[in-house]
């Protein structure tokens, strides 16, 4: 909710330190200035009710018509920390302007940041990009049109609206603006209303495209994951082994998947239940993840089996890494939270390489797994590397 108050002061208005004196002086069980009576206590306990309701409260006075004290309170629960709050920042050579505008926003809840001069907005907003740029067409060493172009043409601000502050109202200025990729342009000096209106626009439009591609992004990402173990699932792990294949195909190179299954988890699940046998699957992807190496990419491929991806990878070395993998998943201690004290929790691993074991991706699959049954017929715990009969 937004509650704006006017108090009126007898027309006298309150000078800047008075206003801060007024806000502080009950609080720091200090005197409050007599002249603004009880005033003054009334707004330090205002200013504290509204900041414990997680609120904010600015004053703004002005002398000959009166003060404004403007409270913003959350419709639901407090409002978002320091760091959600909208930044804007304002370049112009123009140090009156500069304070006006900044002044202005402040009290509109922004955080502001200035800057002086074209290289001084450039360097500043491409280190910490704000959420709105408000840049003066006539800066020091960089004019403001060159300044947006840059910002517009960098994919780091690209997406940053920015609204050009032009001398007059003109067609030519209009030009310039457009010319220079600007969503906006006000006029020097600005009507503060169409000002707010056109930045507070700019921002929300700006936040919903972030909150969309955030949202896009989510959803592509739990459309390539396995929801219980965070790693690919197997829509992504067949892309993966299709783009890797063709690669090999493409350059004559070398490229090996391991097939891993977990052994006797059925047994596990008969004897512990099925939520600590998700937590050994859980477990499992862990260490798969930080036993391979930067180029592999371990998939889930359906209950209790993995596949390692290995990218031009021979199969002698695809060999050391399904070993690897077996002593690391061998030595973990699985008990505790997940099974009594000398419960031990071993894997198989089948290895297949492309092209001397398969002409195809699919193949490769099935190859990698019958070399699997092979380990698992010579005793489970190992690793077997396919050879034809």
């Amino acid at each position: 909710e937004y509650l704006e108050i006017t108090v009126a002061d007898e027309g006298l208005g309150i000078v800047k330190d008075d206003l801060e004196r007024i806000f502080i002086g009950f609080e720091a069980a200090g005197p409050v200035p007599p002249e603004n009576g009880n005033l003054g206590m009334g707004l330090a306990l205002a200013r504290r009710f509204v900041e414990l309701h997680g609120g904010r409260i600015w004053a703004d006075s002005r002398p000959g018509t009166g003060s404004t004290f403007t409270f913003i309170l959350p419709r639901d629960g407090t409002l978002p920390g320091e760091s959600a709050v909208p930044r804007i920042m304002i370049a112009s050579g123009d140090d009156g302007f500069l304070q006006m505008i900044s002044h202005c926003l402040k009290e509109e809840g922004y955080d502001v940041t200035m800057a002086a001069s074209g290289q001084e907005a450039l360097q500043s907003g491409f280190t910490h990009p704000p959420d709105l740029f408000l840049i003066d067409l006539s800066l020091k060493e960089m004019d403001g049109g060159a300044v947006c172009l840059r910002f517009k043409s960098h994919a780091g601000t690209r997406n940053v609206p920015v609204i050009l502050v032009v001398p007059a109202f003109t067609r030519e200025e209009q030009l310039k603006s457009t010319r220079a990729g600007a969503d906006g342009f006000i006029v020097k000096p600005p009507d503060l209303g169409e000002m707010l209106s056109k930045i507070k626009l700019l921002i929300d439009q700006k936040l919903d495209y972030e909150s969309l591609k955030r949202g896009y992004e989510i959803a592509v990402s739990q459309a390539r994951t396995d929801p219980l173990t965070g790693l690919a699932n197997l829509r992504e792990f067949w892309e993966v082994l299709d783009r890797e294949i063709e690669r090999s195909r493409r350059y004559q190179r070398l490229s090996s998947i391991a097939m891993i299954d977990i052994d006797f988890f059925k047994q596990f699940n008969d004897s512990y239940g099925h939520l600590q046998g998700d937590e050994v699957l859980k477990l499992s992807a862990g260490i798969f993840r930080e036993q391979i190496r930067a180029s592999d990419i371990v998939a889930r491929y359906g209950g209790e089996e993995f596949i390692v991806v290995m990218p031009e990878t021979g199969k002698e070395v695809a060999l050391l890494v399904g070993e690897k993998l077996r002593r690391a998943f061998a030595e973990h201690p699985f008990t505790g939270s997940v099974a009594e004290p000398g419960v031990r929790l071993t894997i198989s691993v089948g290895i297949a390489t492309f092209p001397g074991d398969a002409s195809s991706a699919r193949e490769l699959v099935d190859i990698s797994d019958k070399a699997l049954y092979r380990a698992k017929e010579g005793g489970r715990n190992r690793v077997v590397a396919w050879e034809a009969p």
